[in-house]
């Protein structure tokens, strides 16, 4: 009778072990589904859960399975009867149950970190970024440009020049291309300690790489570069889906506006800031323009933007303070290329200052003695230069130029560019001479006066003895 028992037990085991097939054709049963799940709970990337909790292989082709949720180990801690009844929590320190907590632990971290890399779980390197703006109008804006800016790099003879940020200004229709423009600073091999020395090493033939959106790079062709006005401008081939962007010739001081560029991982770097109404410290060029706050040394060639999707300049990290160069002087400097082929300014030899940057007292003194509000102070004049020797002083306010009222230093600069490409209208070239004029208050006196420069046409950095 027993045996007849024994017998029918293994009848009844090996009829739960069968498969049987369904109308799916698929086969089903406890060993198969006990293989399938013994199948991928043994994959090598699998995740930590708690209980049953196991990953799908990310290989998985599968658009239905998804990756295990993130679930801390269950703790070491557990809950404890006390004879009085009260629950206490004590610490499990079975040795294999403490192996096993670390090591899933351990698993737990690794997760976590790969979790935190997504780019919606990744936190900005960048302190000040747009993730704590309110005002959405404005943030989309800044994102619209910011598609229009582009990490640089360079090197020469395989060595590594600089790194840098560059922005994406006009379409070609003809050569289907794109022209950047971007900081001197990006083939420069040697760098004077200020402004106005000529110390500077260029290498024209450098190879300068553009690290676009998408992740791909492109070499960029050199077209023209301006030494004094530390402007570049490329050509990127191939462009056609890029974004350009506009560059505006008018701003305001004292308006907010937004600093654009890259790091060398294409992050973007953002940074909320103000047009200040500065001038530019003894050791840095006239057409500087200021901006509040510091930058990364990343950020030079990046963009200053306002909140209407138009760029305002270039930005320039130049030590102690965050400069930029206006988007009527890169303007300037384009067209006059475009048109000749060719980039140069009249050297004058003066180091000027706005008067109306000066505060209030001082214009109100200057307003109710010689009745100025506006023009440039004479800071500085180069020694042997041909305004010294037209009696041109430090402290006399310059008001014209070529017969237009000036009053900011970025307004001169842009007639001076004119004047060179009347010149080369005329058929003149690089270091001709030219008369430039201009209208001289002489506050000792006080008097007026017209004073006629003739001074050299060059492309070449301007130097102050």
């Amino acid at each position: 009778m027993k045996q007849q028992w024994i017998h029918l037990l293994q009848l009844l085991s090996l009829s739960a072990q069968r498969t049987l097939p369904d109308p799916s054709g698929r086969k089903r049963g406890r060993e198969g589904r006990r293989r399938r799940r013994t199948a991928t709970t043994s994959s090598p990337h699998q995740d930590v859960g708690e209980g049953s909790d196991a990953a799908v292989d990310k290989n998985s082709d599968s658009s239905s399975e998804y990756i295990s949720p993130l679930r801390r180990p269950k703790s070491l801690m557990e809950d404890k009867i006390t004879s009085s009844g009260d629950v206490v929590q004590v610490y499990n320190s079975d040795p294999a149950a403490v192996d096993a907590y670390h090591k899933d632990f351990f698993k737990y971290q690794k997760k976590l970190a790969r979790l935190q890399e997504l780019p919606t779980l990744k936190k900005c390197k960048c302190a000040a970024n747009i993730t704590d703006w309110h005002d959405l109008k404005k943030k989309n804006t800044v994102l619209d440009v910011a598609e229009s800016v582009l990490s640089l790099s360079s090197s020469h003879d395989g060595k590594e020049i600089s790194g840098c940020s560059g922005v994406i200004i006009e379409w070609v229709e003809f050569h289907r291309s794109t022209i950047v423009v971007t900081s001197s600073q990006i083939i420069c091999t040697k760098r004077s300690l200020g402004d106005w020395e000529d110390n500077n090493v260029y290498v024209p033939n450098a190879k300068v790489t553009a690290h676009l959106l998408d992740g791909t790079t492109s070499e960029l062709t050199l077209l023209c570069f301006s030494k004094h006005y530390d402007i570049s401008f490329f050509e990127l081939m191939g462009g056609s889906n890029l974004q350009v962007t506009s560059l505006e010739p008018e701003l305001e001081f004292g308006s907010e506006a937004c600093v654009l560029a890259r790091d060398k991982d294409l992050g973007l770097i953002c940074r909320r800031t103000t047009v200040k109404a500065l001038d530019p410290m003894d050791h840095q060029k006239n057409h500087y323009l200021f901006i509040g706050g510091s930058i990364p040394e990343s950020c030079t060639g990046g963009a200053l933007t306002d909140f209407n999707r138009n760029v305002l300049g270039m930005v320039v990290n130049v030590l102690p303070t965050t400069a930029f160069i206006p988007s009527s002087l890169i303007l300037g400097c384009l067209r006059l290329w475009q048109k000749f082929k060719k980039l140069a300014r009249p050297h004058l030899g003066l180091k000027l200052r706005t008067v109306e940057f000066l505060d209030i007292s001082h214009l109100d003194q200057l307003s109710r003695n010689f009745k100025i509000r506006s023009g440039l102070i004479v800071g500085k004049v180069s020694s042997g230069s041909y305004a010294e020797r037209n009696g041109i002083r430090v402290g006399d306010i310059i008001f014209s130029c070529q017969g237009e009222i000036v009053s900011t230093i970025s307004q001169f600069e842009g007639i001076l560019l004119d004047i060179c490409a009347k010149q080369f209208e005329e058929g003149n070239g690089l270091n001709s001479k030219l008369d430039v004029e201009l209208g001289v208050f002489n506050v000792r006196k006080p008097a007026r006066r017209m004073v006629t420069l003739s001074v050299e046409l060059s492309d070449w950095m301007e130097a102050f003895n």
